[in-house]
């Protein structure tokens, strides 16, 4: 039974890249209003620090030493400052205030690097450079634009981008469409990364891994395609934009897809209730060859449903509670 609940499939919808066309509004995307200034980063200086705000430290309090913490603030320290990590060079700014309480660090910044690096360092970065970038530039913001338009560009965030952003340019209007795959074929794994059972799992989701999913995706792209060039539509829609009219043959758009499908999130079915030896849960989410053990979310669906999970894992939640208080169940409603 354990290998069945470690080596469970996992599916997910998965949503090609939008088709994105401006609207029919070209002038507003040539550039700010007249006389506009661009906001150029300099070198940041004494004159940017606001006067409570520390050379040393860039915080209100003086930068933590290790030399100052007792063995456990020490061990802490090390975990964070180390050649291998994010901040090998030191603590600066806010973030280098948590160690002030070192066991607070010692979950705060595991979670804050999880949040805008993920797992392994994997994470796209370019929604978390986008934000701390628009922030920079309302609060003209000289330190953290220099510091994070270089980590911007390095995430990948466009130069088109980062020039409207420095400009401040209003953004031309414009509308899209996203075929998503419901019912994928592909299913992906989850496995042990090693034989302690502390050490989080190795999820992969292996998107795309058979044929007819990468093929009910191209037949989704080509009828958005056509949706967004009815007539209907004429006095809304200027050029297409993305991916564009070039991408016109079935290995071009296979091709595009590969590059621009995201998940849509909703992972389920890793560890599906059913009657088959590949179920890890009986009918009533009991977990198969274990005592007083039910899972009760959406890995315990067989399948994905067609939309968002959150209905159906409430269903399924109401449903678990009722079979753990022993409750009748309801009579069958009879529909059209």
């Amino acid at each position: 039974m354990l290998r069945r609940l470690v080596f469970p499939s996992v599916a997910a919808l998965i949503a090609a890249g939008g088709l994105y066309v401006a609207g029919d509004t070209p002038a507003a995307a040539s550039g700010g209003p007249a006389g506009q200034e661009a906001f150029t980063p300099r070198e940041v200086t004494a004159a940017d620090i606001p006067p409570d705000i520390r050379e040393d430290s860039w915080a209100r309090l003086p930068t933590v030493r290790r030399e100052t913490l007792d063995a456990e603030g020490r061990r802490v320290f090390d975990i964070i400052v180390n050649p291998e990590s994010r901040y090998a060079s030191g603590l600066r700014g806010p973030i280098g205030m948590w160690m002030y309480s070192p066991p607070m660090a010692e979950h705060l910044f595991p979670a804050s690097t999880y949040l805008r690096f993920g797992a392994d360092g994997a994470r796209d970065q370019r929604l978390a450079e986008l934000a701390i970038l628009t922030a920079a530039r309302s609060l003209d913001s000289q330190y953290e634009w220099s510091a994070h338009e270089g980590l911007g560009r390095q995430a990948g965030l466009e130069d088109g981008i980062i020039d409207l952003l420095r400009h401040d340019r209003p953004v031309a209007d414009g509308f899209g469409l996203r075929p998503v795959l419901l019912h994928p074929e592909s299913r992906g794994a989850v496995r042990l990364r090693s034989a302690d059972p502390t050490e989080k799992v190795r999820i992969v989701q292996n998107f795309l891994q058979t044929e007819d999913d990468l093929v009910t995706l191209r037949d989704g792209f080509k009828l958005a395609r056509e949706l967004m060039n009815q007539s209907a539509l004429d006095e809304f829609r200027g050029e297409e934009i993305s991916p564009g009219k070039e991408v016109d043959t079935d290995d071009r758009i296979d091709d595009w897809i590969r590059r621009t499908a995201v998940t849509a999130h909703h992972p389920s079915c890793t560890a599906p209730m059913g009657t088959g030896e590949a179920a890890a849960l009986d009918a009533e989410c009991k977990v198969r060859g274990a005592e007083a053990l039910r899972v009760v979310d959406a890995s315990s669906m067989p399948d994905l449903v067609s939309g968002n999970i959150n209905a159906a894992v409430l269903a399924i939640a109401e449903k678990a509670s009722d079979h753990i208080l022993g409750k009748t169940p309801l009579p069958r409603a009879e529909t059209l």
